[in-house]
């Protein structure tokens, strides 16, 4: 399976996200028949540096299921959905092994001539498309809307399935040598694109794309590399610097705010959240239910430890993956969740080539934005992620045969 159908999963997700899910279902039954079918038929090749990640993700998995054994759903109804998207993350990690199975155990043939061409424009198409798509509807929306986005999608949900979108094109091109004139179309490009993860107000998202493109500049061309970056953010501050400003000033808002003891803001909510997940944590170190996570939540909140802020959002998350995953699962699963990244990073540096910037931008994103919001309890970022590292798993052997760089240690 090559991976065009999977990054085809990917646009569905954002375009239509109902025929993505299903088309990420589907693929993962194709990948489980074709290992069935590669088994029967003598091809698979078995490397047991797969366990680097396969065994930590099992384990993780493990940790989770155990947990939903443990707990069943809640009493109080309005926590199950809260509930349902712990079963649902365990669902797509198992959905997600298929493919994460099939690009390593049969591999495609040394010197297999793949359309890496055709890839990187279409790439480049769909960046492109939902940039200017975002654009348009920031052109044509009352000013007195602040942020924008496509298809209904919760504009901080639009801001980190778009990330992902414009940093992969750019990681593949930069890799190859540019010609004068195409180094002012990337420019162009890269405006673009900044300025579609601006209009969606997302404050996480306009730091965190600046930031992967200096590292990607450096990564490739040293600290000349800044230069360009410099340039192209410059221009970018100027072309948004109304957006840019106003959500700076929010921001500015909310910690004035927050420092005058008013915490229903968009930080202050999260300051509150962060230190209920670590107090639960702190409380309850082997894990707990969701109804006692409720009942602590509503103790703590009487004792004056957090602001009742903390209750607007106990029915969704806590912003913030690691410390949704303590204040539920405990220490184990906190454990767990770690070993988990850090074994696809170990597995990527022993791999080394162009492993190690795919699965960091795959990574990266996911650590990042599960800072400041949950990637693993939504569907579909938590889709894409994984469709992202997938694709990592199919690109990285066909580029390093193109000669990317280095040799397996």
């Amino acid at each position: 399976m090559f991976p065009f159908p999977l990054f085809v999963a990917c646009c569905l997700l954002i375009w239509s996200p109902a025929m993505g899910r299903t088309l990420f279902y589907e693929l993962s039954g194709a990948s489980l028949l074709l290992l069935l079918v590669g088994l029967w038929r003598g091809h698979l090749q078995y490397d047991k540096k797969i366990w680097l990640w396969l065994a930590p993700l099992l384990a993780y998995l493990a940790i989770l299921q155990a947990w939903l054994w443990r707990f069943p759903s809640p009493i109080s109804i309005d926590l199950n959905p809260v509930h349902f998207r712990y079963g649902y993350q365990l669902k797509l990690w198992l959905c997600s092994l298929p493919m994460l199975l099939l690009p390593v155990l049969w591999p495609a043939p040394r010197g297999w001539k793949w359309p890496r061409r055709w890839l990187l424009a279409g790439l480049w198409c769909v960046s492109i498309a939902l940039s200017v798509a975002l654009l348009w509807v920031r052109i044509q929306t009352d000013s007195g809307v602040p942020r924008v986005t496509l298809n209904g999608i919760v504009e901080t949900l639009m801001a980190f399935l778009l990330v992902p979108f414009h940093l992969l094109p750019l990681l593949l091109t930069l890799r190859g040598r540019l010609r004068g004139w195409q180094w002012g179309a990337l420019l162009c490009i890269v405006l673009l694109q900044f300025g579609s993860v601006a209009v969606t107000g997302t404050r996480a998202a306009m730091i965190a794309y600046p930031l992967a493109v200096a590292a990607i500049a450096v990564w490739r061309y040293g600290w000349r590399g800044l230069l360009g970056v410099g340039v192209a953010l410059s221009l970018g501050l100027t072309l948004a610097g109304g957006e840019i400003v106003r959500r700076a000033a929010d921001a500015k808002t909310d910690l004035h705010q927050y420092e005058q003891g008013q915490m229903k803001t968009s930080l202050g909510i999260r300051f509150s959240l962060w230190s209920f997940g670590w107090q639960a944590l702190q409380e309850r170190p082997s894990g707990q239910s969701l109804q006692a996570r409720d009942d602590l939540m509503k103790e703590l909140v009487v004792e004056k430890r957090i602001d009742p802020a903390a209750l607007g959002m106990r029915t969704v998350h806590l912003h913030n993956d690691t410390l949704e995953i303590g204040s539920t699962l405990g220490w184990p699963g906190v454990v767990g969740w770690f070993a988990l990244l850090l074994g696809f990073i170990l597995y990527a540096w022993r791999r080394r080539g162009a492993w190690v910037p795919l699965i960091a931008l795959s990574l990266g994103g996911m650590f990042y934005f599960g800072l400041v919001d949950s990637i693993l309890f939504n569907w579909q970022a938590h889709m894409q992620i994984l469709l992202l590292i997938v694709i990592s798993f199919y690109l990285a052997p066909l580029l390093d045969s193109d000669g990317w760089a280095g040799e397996p240690r």
